[in-house]
Parts: structure tokens; sequence; C-alpha cells
């Protein structure tokens, strides 16, 4: 080989180390979580998760790993090229689907061209199951009634799950009827849907469900009636676990009420 070949080899490696050698006095990669986030962390077992991130490093930045448990735990998946020239900002997806409830930590590692790895991003998810619906429905009763929510039977005293009781012109209490009924409590959320159904979704209502508290505060549902109100009622035997309805309207003489029984895997 000609003298000036070897040269221009030795050139290229030493170009190729300089360049090396800058990258490491650079600062490594940052990543963080786009989503989730502290306000979009609550998720279903068996729907995607789009793990979106965004990543930036005075090296280009050839790709991001998700792990889950620690930084070296159970890979989910990756974003790029390891062997790639890759970008200084980076943005990307990287796709989970959980098939299983719990509390997760989700890690991201961001990685620079020459390999170095970033301080870990990390993200804590809770997982719910989907609740099942049973049925649902509406119902406007009156004083003295009492509401069976499965058979949809409107009885006296003695029967079915919820009694009504008239205190006033537009004044009522709920109660839940004789034993073996066990009772409810009022659900202190904020709501966005006008839908029962999609309201048993949102996420605040679904963690209430399936808080490890969520029966503490089940009396015998001595509670007021209020316009708008959302309330949990636990049964006493199968079908459905739990019933959510919501107050729709109240006049002097009569309640209207949105209800869904449902069970919880």
């Amino acid at each position: 080989m000609k003298r000036s070949g070897l040269c221009f080899i030795a050139l290229i490696l030493l170009t190729s180390l300089a360049c090396r050698f800058t990258a490491y006095l650079k600062e490594p990669p940052q990543v963080q979580f786009i989503i989730p986030n502290e306000n979009q962390h609550l998720f279903f077992t068996n729907e995607l998760i789009d793990i979106t991130f965004y990543a930036q490093g005075e090296v280009n930045i050839p790709y991001v790993t998700a792990n889950l448990g620690d930084p070296n735990g159970q890979l989910l998946g990756a974003f790029g090229d390891p062997n790639g020239q890759g970008e200084n900002t980076l943005r990307g997806s990287i796709p989970w689907t959980p098939t299983a409830p719990g509390r997760y930590i989700i890690y991201l590692t961001a990685y620079d061209e020459v390999g170095r790895p970033s301080e870990p991003a990390r993200m804590a998810v809770q997982i719910y199951n989907r609740p099942v619906i049973v049925m649902h429905g509406s119902k406007t009763l009156e004083h003295s009634n009492s509401f069976d929510f499965v058979s949809g039977e409107v009885e006296g005293f003695t029967g079915g799950d919820l009694y009504l009781v008239r205190n006033g012109p537009g004044d009522f209490t709920f109660l839940a009827n004789n034993p073996p009924q066990i009772g409810g409590a009022s659900v202190d959320v904020n709501y966005i849907s006008a839908d029962i159904q999609q309201i048993l979704f949102e996420m605040d209502v679904v963690r209430e469900l399936y808080a490890p508290n969520r029966d503490r505060t089940i009396t015998m549902f001595d509670v007021p009636v209020r316009q708008g109100g959302l309330y949990r009622y636990k049964r006493n035997a199968p079908p459905g676990d739990y019933v959510l309805f919501r107050v729709t309207n109240v006049t002097d003489d009569k309640v209207t009420l949105d209800y869904v029984v449902v069970s919880l895997p």
C-alpha cells in the first residue's frame, strides 16, 4: 500500500478518535416523559399505551429504551437504531400493552452516539381492569319508593336496594333498604361526561371504584340527595358488585337517576 494511502487511513482513524474524545467531553443526553405524565398515568389492561418521550443532548442520540421495574429491567421496547446516526433532539414513542392490573414503574434511557446512557427518567403508572357493565338504565322515584337496580322493580319499603325518603319539597334522602342490603357513599369526583356509562370509565371514578379502602365510607346510606350528585352503592349479592348512579333531576316530589350496575374483575 502506498504511503499516501496509509496516511489517509491514519488520518481517518485519528479524526474518528478525536470526534469520540470530543463527544466524551460533552454532557450525556437527557430524556423526559411526555406520556404518561403526572396528570395522565392511569390506564386499562389490554389497551395500547404509547410511551411518548423527548430526548436531547450535545451529542446525537440514536435510540431510546423503555424498561419496566428498573433501568435494566424488562425491556418494553426501543425507539431508533443503536447503530444509527441519530439527532441531538429526538422525539418518539414506544408502544406497550399491559396485560395485568397493578402499579408499574417505567424507566426511559436515551443513548448518545458514543453509547453513553442518560440518567434514567422514571414514571409510575397504575393499570386497572375495565369495570364490566352488568346493566344500566334510568328511573324516577317518589317518596317511600324502594328501587331494585337489577330487577328494575319499584316497591315499598321492604324490597329492592335503595329507599327514597322525602323530607320536604325538593328535599330528599337516600337510604339503603333493610338488611342484608349494605349501603353506599357519595363519590366526590368531578366527572366530565353526561352519560353514566361514560362516567363509569372516567379515570377518577375508576380509581374510586378500585380504591383499597373503597368500602370504608360505606354506611346504611343515610345521605342527602343532590342534583348532579354521583353515588356508589354496594350490592349484597351478584349480579354486580356495585352500582354507580347519578341524580339527573330533582323536583318537589320526585327524583330521577341514571345508573349502571358493574362488576369489578
